[in-house]
């Protein structure tokens, strides 16, 4: 029911049926004079009505906000849930309010804390991978898409910086896999960072294409260039793809 008892039928306010010694008495709703609706519905224009989500209703015939029991200026969303009912329209106490609160720190650009607003921020700290920050990992799985924890990526190699978070391979996996490139003054050679020509020179032109010069021979053969100062030297490999190829004999190779 929506509507507790009432004393007089006057006009068209709302009433209600009730047994009266085997009678029949149709009562009518007077606000102010005594609760009239019930737990989960508030009085509204002379009507019990649903109390709504967001908001829990204990039968006093009013509607209280789940936003107004916690002030915390990281307070970022509300629910009602009600016997397993998300954003239940018939809350009837503070308990029923859920808060989301919103943080973030060194490990990660957002989580969430979730629980009943009565209680505070506290408890699990929900986030998902994608809220690591570049050059960190979710690290301890919860379910679904839901982690609480970010660790420091360790695949990188000396001398390389992380560009992003790392990327599970399937939902729930736990891999440090933070994409990374080298730092100025080293190139990529395989999965190692070394260092280009200190000679002044770092690269190889050729139209819009360009190839690094190292500090020291990674492949055989290779491109050797003297200049003044000193010798550099350019990768070369059979792989194929675009960019400055060269013929050795009877092998074309391409600059990496």
């Amino acid at each position: 029911m929506s509507q507790k008892s009432g004393i007089f039928n006057i006009g068209t306010m709302p009433k209600k049926t009730v047994g009266f010694l085997g009678a029949v008495l149709v009562l009518p709703v007077l606000p102010g004079l005594a609760a009239t609706c019930d737990p989960g519905y508030y009085l509204a224009n002379n009507k019990c009505t649903d109390c709504g989500a967001k908001h829990y209703c204990p039968g006093d015939d009013i509607r209280y906000s789940c936003w107004d029991l916690d002030n915390d200026s990281h307070l970022a969303r509300v629910y009602t849930s009600v016997d397993g009912e998300w954003d239940s329209p018939h809350a009837t106490a503070a308990k029923h309010c859920i808060c989301n609160w919103d943080y973030s720190d060194d490990t990660r650009t957002w989580y969430q804390y979730e629980r009943p607003c009565i209680e505070g921020p506290g408890g699990i700290q929900y986030h998902q991978y994608i809220d690591c920050r570049p050059g960190y990992y979710a690290s301890h799985y919860l379910w679904g898409p839901w982690y609480d924890q970010c660790a420091p990526c360790t695949n990188g190699p000396a001398h390389a910086h992380y560009t992003s978070y790392s990327t599970p391979s399937s939902v729930g996996a736990i891999e440090s896999n933070c994409p990374w490139e080298c730092d100025d003054g080293y190139g990529r050679v395989g999965d190692t960072c070394q260092p280009l020509c200190a000679a002044g020179v770092t690269q190889i032109h050729m139209g819009t294409v360009t190839a690094p010069l190292y500090a020291s021979r990674h492949t055989s053969p290779a491109i050797v260039v003297k200049i003044p100062g000193g010798i550099c030297y350019g990768n070369l490999t059979t792989e194929s793809g675009t960019g400055i190829h060269v013929r050795i004999g009877n092998t074309t190779y391409r600059m990496e």
